[in-house]
């Protein structure tokens, strides 16, 4: 944040403040996984339930950006956002091919 400021970055927490970017976190994360009640919903109960198994990983990402004040760390913790990312993502694509594969059952 502070280095973003030094260079004419306007990134958000930049222009609103460092709570702002903490909100920022907590309530993405929290909005990702609200989208598994659409799933269930809609029948897709692989897609779901399967992506709330990186709960413990977006917990951990959200403890450290929260606790942390912004600093190099904040590249390592950007580096596991992409990770949680991906499993995220990995876990909704099966999640959905379960659902969607000929073995499924109608």
């Amino acid at each position: 944040m502070h280095t973003d400021c030094k260079v004419g970055k306007r990134t958000l927490p930049v222009r609103f403040g460092l709570f702002f970017g903490r909100a920022e976190v907590v309530v993405l994360a929290i909005a990702t996984y609200s989208f598994s009640v659409f799933w269930w919903r809609w029948g897709v109960y692989g897609a779901a339930l399967l992506p709330l198994l990186t709960i413990p990983m977006a917990y951990k990402l959200v403890e450290r950006v929260c606790r942390n004040p912004p600093s190099a760390k904040y590249n390592d913790f950007l580096a596991f956002a992409g990770k949680l990312h991906a499993a995220f993502g990995i876990l909704l694509a099966a999640g959905i091919w379960v659902h969607d594969s000929p073995l499924h059952p109608v």
